[in-house]
């Protein structure tokens, strides 16, 4: 503001003035050299703060980076321990089940061999037990035979002594049997040690059906026996025959033919003509082989082949139209599985041969009418037959039958 009573002083001070503006403009630019000089160092300041502020996130991103990969590291580490123990665990588990597989088929593989073994010494035993008793057999039919050539010398002696007095008698026993036979058409005279078929009989072949003539010592029959044409039953054990002759097919009426313990080999073809034979009793003779040509025999009931030297049943066997078959102490080691094909087989007895487990035809016990299978004294247990295919089928069958006959 100006005053003008000062005016004077202006103009004195005017030098003054310009002075003090000139200093002061020099303060305002130093000022401003000084505010710009602080800005500068500011600016330059703030730059230095975010460089280091830079340079530490730089730093500490850069330490997380590392940090990242450590714990990266770490967690692939994990990883792989994770899937070595895995695979550890594993393993040992591949390991152990491995190794209890083989320890279980050591485990199977040993018990097969100890069956195996067992089996083997039972077969032995078995075999060893029936070779004994073949052997105690022929020891007790040598034995037998020895006896019985004393017995039948001392027989023939008193036989001899009693034909003698038959003969002074005029065989008056002999003509009693036949005066009965002639009433009631039996003729028995067993135990006289006849020799021979009594020629006698031949008065009698018109009525005469029934003859028994066991415990005698007759080596054959005379080719007239095929004169006896109403024969029905003629019985003939325990005498020394060893052939039949093949006039015995005449006898077309004949039902029961009985020759146990003679020494017959074979039989003649001719006696599959006996239409109405139905009990065929061998047993005890010295048949080797399976008699042919039975199977023509349509009314047969009973087929008695026991305690002779059979080692083989053919295939043959199919054609019999028996009920039951007796094969008893024989020597078979071969059963042909076809005997499960006879129509009306019931009773299959094989007791006391030589038949092994593996001899024994599946067929028979489930494919068969047989309802009762008798197996006991061969090359194996009987208990076995219970693991065999179609024992249960069997079982149904004999149980069926027992109980049907309770």
């Amino acid at each position: 503001m100006f005053v003008p009573e000062l005016q004077p002083y202006y103009r004195h001070t005017g030098s003054w003035l310009q002075t003090e503006r000139h200093t002061d403009r020099q303060t305002d630019r130093d000022r401003h050299t000084d505010r710009q000089t602080d800005r500068h160092t500011e600016t330059d300041t703030h730059r230095q703060t975010d460089r280091q502020t830079h340079t530490h996130t730089h730093t500490h991103t850069h330490t997380d980076r590392q940090t990242d990969r450590q714990t990266d590291t770490h967690t692939e580490t994990d990883r792989q321990r994770h899937t070595q123990r895995q695979t550890d665990r594993q393993t040992h588990t591949h390991t152990h089940t491995e190794t209890d597989r083989q320890t279980d088929r050591q485990r199977h593989t040993q018990r097969q061999t100890d069956r195996q073994t067992d089996r083997q010494t039972d077969r032995q035993t078995y075999r060893q037990r029936h070779t004994q008793r073949q052997t105690d057999r022929q020891t007790d039919r040598q034995t037998d035979r020895q006896t019985d050539r004393q017995t039948d010398r001392q027989t023939d002696r008193q036989t001899d002594r009693q034909t003698d007095r038959q003969i002074e008698m005029g065989n008056s026993a002999l003509k009693s049997h036949l005066e009965t036979s002639q009433k009631t058409g039996v003729f028995q005279l067993t135990g006289k040690g006849l020799q021979e078929f009594p020629e006698e009989l031949q008065r009698l072949t018109a009525n005469l059906r029934t003859v028994d003539l066991s415990g005698n010592k007759m080596e054959s029959l005379p080719p007239a026996i095929g004169n006896f044409l109403h024969m029905k039953s003629l019985t003939l054990n325990n005498n020394r025959i060893t052939s039949i002759p093949s006039e015995i097919s005449k006898l077309k009426k004949l039902e029961t033919l009985c020759l146990n313990g003679n020494r017959i080999v074979e039989l003649p073809p001719s006696l599959g003509q006996l239409k109405a034979l139905r009990t065929l009793s061998l047993s005890g003779n010295q048949m080797r082989t399976f008699p042919p040509g039975l199977g023509t025999l349509r009314h047969l009931d009973v087929l008695d082949l026991s305690r002779n030297h059979i080692q083989h049943v053919p295939a043959e066997v199919c054609e019999l139209q028996a009920i039951e078959i007796n094969l008893n102490q024989n020597q078979i080691s071969v059963l042909s599985p076809e005997v499960s094909r006879c129509p009306r087989l019931k009773v299959l007895r094989v007791e006391e041969n030589c038949l092994e487990l593996s001899s024994v035809p599946l067929s028979v016990l489930s494919q068969s009418s047989v309802s009762l299978f008798s197996l006991e004294g061969n090359l194996f247990e009987v208990r076995s037959l219970r693991d065999l295919q179609g024992y249960d089928q069997y079982m149904e069958r004999f149980t069926a039958t027992k109980k049907k006959f309770a």
